[in-house]
């Protein structure tokens, strides 16, 4: 099983930022999965240090200024980042077989749902493990502004 730092997403008035806080803690299975995931899509493929082609730039799609009522357009251009994204998470993960906890494999990504909130857009993103830390849970969802 992975460990990592756990990480929060802060959406606020001027903007939006990653923070580990204080006092991190490790994370593992289907909240490491969504933070791996988030990553990924954030990574700008052609310029991140050492990613040779690894990510799904979804950081194009965050923070640019678009027409918040053209849901359909942005609903393109985030679920082009989530293929990116998954066509490199998935192979990558399949390198690792059995090494990697079930909890933390990415079956699927999907947009559950683009939402407009004044004059902001967020996106909802679904993200499918191959297995539920919880067994009554049925979905993992990565929010982020755009």
């Amino acid at each position: 099983m992975g460990k990592d730092i756990g990480f929060n997403n802060n959406i606020a008035d001027d903007g939006f930022f990653i923070s580990i806080g204080v006092d991190p803690l490790r994370v593992s299975g289907n909240k490491l999965l969504a933070n791996i995931f988030e990553i990924t899509f954030l990574t700008n493929i052609n310029e991140a240090l050492l990613s040779n082609g690894y990510g799904g730039n979804g950081i194009n799609t965050v923070g640019i200024g678009y027409d918040a009522n053209d849901t359909q357009s942005l609903s393109a251009l985030v679920k082009i980042a989530i293929d990116n994204t998954v066509s490199v998470m998935i192979p990558d993960q399949a390198q690792y077989g059995n090494l990697i906890d079930p909890t933390e494999k990415l079956l699927s990504a999907s947009i559950d749902s683009v939402e407009k909130d004044g004059d902001r857009v967020f996106v909802k993103i679904n993200v499918t493990p191959e297995a539920f830390d919880d067994p009554t849970d049925d979905t993992i969802i990565v929010a982020l502004p755009l």
